[in-house]
């Protein structure tokens, strides 16, 4: 099963302190609106098992400024993927220790101010097809295996 959902809005990352994650401020209002958003558009969809194992893919997509130009995405992706998936603990699955793999990607511009994110979620049969899709993955986007190879 596969679901996808995109969330308007001003992404925000996992912060990072001495002392581990915290989220507070606009990080906390960011997670809440995602969590609410995706919750309101499965509303009504068949529902996966909330134990069953997952990959999660959250791609973060900039907006656009008024002059036109790509506005740029502030902080690591894999922060702004720990925050979706913390978020997301509840509303689709129990717990964001059954991932088989997280996975955060900066996206294309959208075309409104503030950007999203775009998540997708898949809950696979088995763990062997996790391992061949990340790998036919990383060689779609790298077919030669030359990637910044200089």
């Amino acid at each position: 099963m596969r679901k996808t959902f995109t969330v308007e809005g001003n992404p925000s990352p996992f912060q990072r302190t001495g002392k581990g994650f915290y989220t507070q401020g606009r990080h906390k209002q960011w997670a809440k609106q995602v969590a609410v958003e995706v919750m309101m558009q499965n509303r009504g969809q068949k529902q996966a098992d909330p134990k069953a194992p997952f990959v999660l893919v959250v791609t973060t997509h900039p907006g656009t400024r008024k002059d036109g130009k790509p506005k740029v995405v502030r902080g690591d992706v894999d922060n702004y993927a720990k925050l979706v998936a913390d978020c997301l603990q509840g509303v689709l699955y129990e717990n964001d220790k059954q991932a088989w793999a997280i996975v955060g990607a900066e996206g294309a511009p959208w075309s409104n101010e503030h950007g999203g994110q775009s998540v997708d979620i898949v809950w696979p049969k088995n763990r062997a097809a996790v391992s061949d899709a990340l790998q036919a993955f990383l060689t779609a986007i790298d077919p030669g295996g030359y990637c910044h190879e200089s």
